[in-house]
């Protein structure tokens, strides 16, 4: 890989995320990785607008705001909800003969086959709901109990549970792509379910371990960001 000039890795929204949940990526990450998040209605740089509740409308938000970022080389990344994004992205870029990513990177989430569920947690009364939202982690104590920050931000998680809990997957057109998967080891998504995302790509997809639940990429971010560049630098040595 190219030391001499920025490598782009395009990050995509889990259920409540900004663009800045990405932000210590950076910091593991050598010069030439540049880590962009995406905003999507409802939070960071878009948080006056109204939370989307579809799937779709989010792709469709989300490739608008590709379109001008993938003029040269860059890699896609989707955490849990992301996960379902960035598939959908790849599918509709090669719909429109448009540049793929160099590499895909998912993680706690499985596959297309794996994850059906009659779970509505969006509907649930508000103490239960940040009760589940607690058991995933990845949300401090300090801001599940902080009335005023979780009034703010329980319309959002809510519309982004409705559109993962609502969506049933199309019947998957499958890219040559290569793809790298990773699952915590106490997380819901089991590694039979990760190993699933084969089912996107003819490629051969490369598997990884990490310790931690839902939210391992942070708990083990120097790793997993250093897992993510090493796929990267593999991928280019064959490429």
């Amino acid at each position: 890989m190219n030391s001499s000039k920025k490598f782009k890795i395009i990050c995509l929204p889990f259920a409540g995320a900004s663009k800045y949940a990405y932000a210590q990526f950076s910091q593991h990450a050598p010069d030439y990785i540049e880590f962009q998040g995406l905003d999507i209605p409802g939070r960071g740089t878009r948080f006056t607008e109204k939370p989307l509740t579809h799937i779709d409308d989010m792709v469709e938000d989300l490739f608008k705001q590709l379109k001008p970022l993938i003029n040269e080389d860059y890699a896609l990344y989707g955490h849990s909800m992301g996960t379902i994004l960035a598939q959908r992205l790849c599918e509709r870029l090669s719909a429109e003969n448009m540049r793929l990513p160099k590499r895909l990177f998912l993680s706690g989430r499985g596959g297309p086959n794996t994850e059906t569920t009659d779970r509505k947690w969006h509907l649930l009364p508000s103490a239960e709901f940040r009760i589940r939202l607690s058991e995933l982690g990845g949300s401090p104590k300090e801001v599940l109990e902080n009335e005023d920050l979780m009034n703010l931000l329980e319309p959002i998680l809510r519309s982004d549970f409705e559109a993962v809990e609502n969506y049933v997957y199309p019947e998957v057109n499958k890219l040559n792509l290569p793809v790298s998967v990773f699952y915590g080891t106490k997380d819901r998504c089991s590694k039979q379910e990760s190993e699933d995302w084969q089912s996107i790509t003819t490629a051969p997809i490369s598997l990884h371990e990490f310790e931690g639940d839902h939210f391992f990429i942070f708990t083990s971010v120097e790793n997993f960001v250093q897992t993510m560049i090493n796929d990267l630098e593999s991928a280019h040595s064959v490429a």
